[in-house]
């Protein structure tokens, strides 16, 4: 494998792709590449079909919107509508694959790009609407700071045992009409449900199915989330003792729980089979007192739980590099968010060994010590209150590598708030005809409902 960018050139067949994890780029030969991607394309889960059918999906939307509009004199629809008439240039979804270098065999991962597709806009739209119906079961997770407070309250038994449940390839295997059975069950009963849109649960429905059958281009998140508040649901609903946990926490398919360590697996058995031919939960033990979940590494000591900060195998601690083109700011930014997310994860007596990590990763990445040095300092730092300051204008500037400060010393004087707008530089060390299959060298295909598949494949059409 060549190991320089001069190498690179003399061997065109060899292309660069961002790792799934890890933020490492990973050179793989075209030929693997396009055979990974085939077999994936090629097995039960897609159908081809003989043409884009973007046009017609487009024409379709439309009038299910405009009809919409005239039954419930909703705002939102028409703007949506006329964005995908008049000026949205609607393609169809383009699908490529980053390396999975933390699996034997590195698998690809199918990703969607659902930019610019018929559904995206009126997807973000419905995603406002359902938010606030996933959640708020006492299981749900927002974040790894509300886990690691909350396990540190736990006092365990001798005979417990930390385990993780993973729900295997859950956004392909959702079962469909469950689902939005479910969605419009927690919307009938929902009584705030007028004040976010004037759309009734039918039709927040009927567009959702739109998105997820009709169209079959977008992969909709908070379905997800609804399914596996409906499947804990059931789980939970039987009388048997053998089911009841110590503790059940859960972010989307991640679960964290504390069973008896003689029914961990008994537990596993009852979840795989409520929906036998949809969901397959996988799982996974602690091994000597440890076990990662989500961001977090727990730690058994006797009968408490400590936290740190879990980074996987592949992970190359590599961040923004201080000679990119970004404001000071954004690089003050990215040490600061490091630091207050390990003093939200880390026991007190493990935070210093993960500071000694950020300083070091940092330096390696290309920043001055000094400023390393400062923004640890005024990120450990007891927050200040401070008095919001009143409203004004925003103006958003694109961010040019010295003028870009003289503007912003600029912004007292000129009565406005600016904020910098960093230029897209993504992808730019991938080869557009590697990383996208494109449409005119590519068939289009139709992805099959609830047909297992790996986890993250959006529905899509390419």
């Amino acid at each position: 494998m060549p190991n320089s960018g001069h190498q690179r050139k003399k061997t065109p067949t060899w292309s660069s792709q961002k790792a799934d994890t890890g933020n490492v780029v990973v050179l793989l030969h075209k030929r693997t590449y396009f055979e990974k991607m085939n077999e994936l394309l090629e097995s039960d889960i897609y159908t081809p079909i003989a043409e884009d059918p973007t046009d017609v999906v487009r024409k379709t939307l439309i009038s299910l919107l405009q009809y919409f509009e005239h039954e419930t004199c909703d705002t939102e629809l028409p703007k949506i509508r006329n964005y995908i008439h008049h000026i949205c240039n609607s393609q169809c979804p383009e699908i490529y694959g980053p390396p999975k270098i933390h699996k034997p065999g590195v698998p690809l991962r199918p990703v969607v790009s659902s930019i610019k597709t018929v559904t995206s806009r009126l997807a973000s739209h419905l995603k406002k609407i359902i938010m606030p119906l996933a959640g708020n079961r006492t299981s749900s997770v927002k974040n790894s700071r509300e886990f690691c407070a909350e396990i540190k309250m736990i006092t365990l038994r001798p005979s417990d045992i930390l385990v993780s449940y993973d729900v295997k390839d859950l956004f392909t295997s959702i079962p469909m009409d469950i689902t939005l059975n479910a969605l419009e069950n927690l919307l009938d009963k929902d009584s705030t449900l007028s004040q976010r849109s004037s759309l009734k649960a039918f039709h927040v429905k009927k567009l959702v199915s739109f998105c997820m059958k009709e169209a079959n281009y977008f992969r909709f998140g908070e379905q997800s989330e609804v399914f596996m508040e409906h499947l804990e649901e059931i789980a939970f609903s039987t009388d048997n003792e053998s089911i009841v946990t110590v503790l059940f926490k859960r972010y989307v398919d991640d679960v964290f729980a504390i069973r008896k360590s003689a029914e961990d697996e008994a537990f596993l058995n009852h979840l795989n089979s409520l929906f036998p031919t949809c969901s397959s939960f996988t799982i996974e033990k602690e091994e000597d007192g440890r076990l990662p979940f989500l961001d977090a590494l727990i730690i058994r000591e006797g009968d408490r739980l400590k936290t740190t900060v879990y980074r996987k195998p592949t992970h190359s601690d590599r961040y923004l590099h201080f000679s990119a083109h970004h404001p000071r700011s954004v690089m003050r930014g990215v040490i600061s968010g490091m630091v207050q997310r390990a003093r939200a994860i880390c026991d007190e007596e493990l935070l210093a060994k993960q500071l000694r990590h950020i300083k070091t990763t940092f330096f390696s990445n290309g920043y001055p010590a000094a400023l390393i040095s400062s923004a640890t300092t005024h990120a450990t730092a007891r927050p200040e209150e401070h008095v919001p300051s009143p409203t004004v204008p925003l103006l958003i500037l694109p961010y040019y590598n010295g003028l870009g400060e003289k503007i912003k010393r600029m912004e007292h004087a000129a009565k406005c708030s600016l904020h910098d707008e960093d230029v897209s530089t993504k992808r730019l060390c991938q080869e557009p005809d590697f990383c996208l299959m494109r449409i005119k060298e590519a068939p289009y295909i139709r992805q099959d409902i609830n047909i297992n598949t790996d986890e993250g494949v959006g529905v899509t059409d390419t």
